[in-house]
């Protein structure tokens, strides 16, 4: 929730003269780093202040007069405070001071007395911040926002690094947004199964609705469903080598190592997982049933026409009409063509 808050926070930060900035503000203050709260504090600003922690990895002090930012323990020079680097200052000089300290009456560093309190390499670094005297105060700035992303992404990519996340495989496969939503509700254990619904108080049956006659969880959907099983042997006999996995730890241990080779095998296995379920959802709400060789044939129509159609097309779908007539035969394999 942190990222998400992080957005509602910068919202507050970055618009000062909006009317939500300056009702909170009359109540508040305009400083949402508060670790303390009071009896009375709405939610709101309870969730503000919850997301300017979050945001705090992500945001750094444009210096103009220097009075609102804390040489120690504010960021205002690359992306985190002087209080959690190594030693390259005096601390107890700089203690409880603020950046104004730092500057010349006409609004340029004070060289003498950076080289004073700071290292040399230190100074050259603070020496090549931009003294901002148009913004009128010290205002806030994102420290790195790319094109395209939003604060929440950004949050997110600094505070959560991909071995945090047990799902950033499944981010990186090339799945589709629902295919990708319904497999990090699977790595999050927050998939409705039988027996996750049975072991919070619903009264179900706990096995599987297909008709497997095995305990439906989360190792049964993903690589033990009989339906899925079947899709599979339907895609095997045309061909395609899927790979088969006993359990879902043995699955995601493969995901991870198939990050940067994007095997389309396995890529097939999640689509068809998904799709399963899918159809296991028809039939327990008393649907149609949908055959394997169906849902084996529909789903490689789907992938045909999207991201991955290049591994998926015959030699001769490129070809000039009549090139490739059913009477000339298929075309010769390429090691002929080349010798």
């Amino acid at each position: 929730m942190g990222p998400l808050r992080a957005r509602v926070a910068w919202d507050f930060i970055s618009k000062p003269n909006s009317l939500f900035h300056r009702c909170m503000e009359r109540k508040y203050g305009n400083w949402p780093w508060v670790n303390e709260f009071v009896r009375g504090d709405s939610a709101v600003w309870r969730l503000i202040c919850h997301g300017a922690i979050s945001l705090s990895c992500c945001v750094r002090w444009q210096v103009c007069n220097g009075d609102k930012i804390d040489i120690l323990n504010h960021i205002w020079i690359w992306d985190r405070a002087l209080s959690s680097w190594s030693t390259f200052c005096d601390i107890a000089a700089i203690e409880d001071h603020s950046v104004s300290e730092l500057l010349t009456l006409d609004g340029g560093w004070n060289e003498q007395k950076l080289r004073l309190w700071f290292g040399e390499s230190l100074v050259e670094r603070i020496l090549e911040i931009k003294i901002c005297n148009n913004l009128g105060e010290d205002t806030l700035e994102l420290t790195k926002c790319p094109i395209g992303s939003t604060v929440s992404a950004l949050v997110y990519n600094i505070k959560f690094q991909e071995e945090d996340d047990p799902s950033w495989a499944i981010q990186k496969s090339g799945l589709r947004p629902k295919e990708k939503l319904f497999w990090w509700r699977i790595y999050r254990n927050i998939i409705p199964t039988n027996c996750w619904l049975h072991a919070r108080g619903f009264v179900v049956d706990v096995q599987c609705p297909v008709g497997c006659c095995m305990d439906e969880d989360l190792n049964h959907v993903t690589t033990r469903c009989k339906q899925l099983l079947d899709i599979l042997d339907v895609l095997n006999g045309w061909g395609f080598h899927i790979p088969r996995f006993t359990d879902f730890h043995e699955l995601q241990v493969a995901l991870k190592e198939d990050v940067n080779v994007r095997n389309i095998g396995l890529h097939l296995y999640c689509v068809y997982v998904y799709h399963s379920w899918l159809n296991r959802n028809a039939i327990k709400h008393g649907k149609d049933r949908s055959l394997p060789v169906f849902l084996a044939a529909s789903v490689l129509e789907r992938i045909n026409q999207g991201s991955l159609s290049f591994n998926l097309e015959q030699r001769d779908t490129s070809q000039s009409f009549g090139l490739c007539s059913p009477l000339l035969g298929v075309p010769p394999p390429y090691r002929l063509v080349e010798d």
